[in-house]
């Protein structure tokens, strides 16, 4: 009303104005936010939500908020189905653009004995230290900064779910920080870019070791031989 009021006459044809009746659309918003079940053995949801009693398989809850990573996207789908191909046990693994934190929790329920969660943006921050005490991990260190940490340590797992721009800009510190035989899972970018992606890490000596793709989204992982 306040808005049309400001039109010209001449300019309005016809408007109607509707008064919807008082409710808590928190709530409603919460009924319609789906669980995300990657596999038989992963299920994302939020902590509003209760699981099926008849999954078996481990449970994630991640809070909704602005951070990427709540499992709804199929890079997050590609990454978290091959983790379970891994053998995890004992590993130390880097989460770079970590966002909610969703992969980093994954990893320490597979039996990552170290993993380091960085993002660079303050919310998402905020946001993986929540989910990763909503999930009590105990092996995560999450950390704010828009850099490789290049001064910590190496990794036997490096997994980076961002766009193929920032993927290319990390390359050479990727390469830098992951061991010999690791391994390095790479998403947030189509199928087309597949080639680019592969190319640009073989420059840093490290080679394709699969890829996967889902409804044009893909995933490559390089090891560094």
């Amino acid at each position: 009303h306040i808005i049309a009021s400001h039109i010209p006459e001449e300019l309005v044809e016809k408007w109607n104005v509707k008064v919807h009746e008082y409710q808590n659309w928190n709530a409603v918003w919460e009924s319609d936010y789906p669980l995300v079940k990657i596999s038989d053995q992963l299920l994302i949801k939020a902590p509003f939500h209760e699981a099926p009693e008849d999954f078996s398989g481990l449970v994630i809850d991640i809070q909704p908020k602005m951070s990427f990573g709540t499992g709804h996207h199929n890079t997050t789908a590609l990454i978290s189905n091959y983790m379970y191909e891994m053998q995890l046990d004992g590993k130390r693994v880097l989460d770079m653009g970590a966002g909610t934190g969703i992969l980093a929790i994954l990893a320490e329920k597979l039996g990552a004995r170290e993993i380091l969660a960085v993002d660079n943006e303050v919310w998402a921050f905020e946001n993986m230290q929540e989910n990763v005490e909503l999930n009590k991990c105990q092996n995560i260190d999450c950390w704010h900064d828009d850099k490789v940490p290049t001064s910590s340590g190496d990794f036997d797992v490096i997994v980076a779910n961002i766009n193929k721009n920032i993927l290319f800009d990390f390359s050479t510190d990727f390469s830098q920080i992951l061991k010999p035989n690791g391994y390095i899972l790479l998403s947030g970018f189509f199928d087309t870019d597949i080639e680019d992606v592969n190319s640009k890490y073989a420059s840093q000596g490290l080679t394709e070791f699969t890829q996967l793709s889902r409804d044009g989204w893909a995933m490559c992982v390089l090891k560094k031989q």
